[in-house]
């Protein structure tokens, strides 16, 4: 009873923690404007809708922040939108609210049972489940890699009731400024921070074992 007790408590610590590490990284990528920058100087994405590099980034700046805040109910935008296309930015933003608030209910939690875990030297029991975990994710993010354009789809499509995420880029230019590139880059970038947390507490679980020998 006591194991199962055990065994119960270290996957719903696992769960909980892996969450919280997922949804930070989530929030971390999306909020990343570094790599939308690179990606606007080095595939010239202003020259494809015929703007400056400067009034891109604003739009894309001014999307942020309709998507991270809740008083912000408008797009400010110099770029043209169908009503689809506005329809699909607001479910985005619902996503992103719905990922915060995960954020603030998991992150103290796992902050908490670390913290237990510490006091009760009783983290190294996540170095096993981490190292198979991090195998996973190394694979995930290979496959993601060579199969991107079909994950995307998917992902879509299991996200979202409708087809509003289907621009044309004739009436929603800003589709052209948002390249798949992008994307495949932002989700491999978050899977690399998801990875990096959980090496973190790989280390601590490993370092726990050696002072504990």
């Amino acid at each position: 009873m006591h194991f199962n007790q055990r065994r119960f408590e270290l996957i719903r610590d696992m769960i909980v923690i892996l969450i919280a590490i997922m949804s930070f990284s989530i929030s971390i990528t999306l909020n990343f404007v570094p790599l939308y920058q690179w990606f606007v100087k080095h595939y010239h994405l202003a020259n494809l809708i015929h703007i400056s590099s400067n009034e891109l980034m604003l739009n894309y700046r001014n999307l942020l922040d309709y998507l991270n805040y809740l008083g912000v109910s408008h797009w400010h935008r110099t770029i043209p939108a169908s009503t689809n296309a506005l329809v699909h930015f607001h479910d985005v933003k619902m996503l992103v609210q719905f990922n915060y608030l995960i954020s603030l209910i998991f992150i103290p939690f796992a902050g908490y049972l670390i913290y237990k875990r510490i006091k009760s030297s009783t983290l190294w029991e996540f170095t096993i489940p981490l190292k198979v975990l991090g195998q996973l994710l190394f694979i995930c993010l290979f496959l993601l890699f060579i199969f991107f354009n079909k994950f995307f789809i998917i992902f879509h499509k299991v996200l979202f009731r409708n087809q509003d995420w289907i621009f044309n880029p004739y009436t929603d230019p800003i589709i052209l400024a948002l390249p798949p590139d992008f994307f495949e880059a932002c989700f491999i970038f978050c899977g690399l921070l998801i990875m990096f947390g959980g090496i973190i507490m790989f280390y601590l679980g490993k370092r726990e074992l050696h002072h504990s020998n």
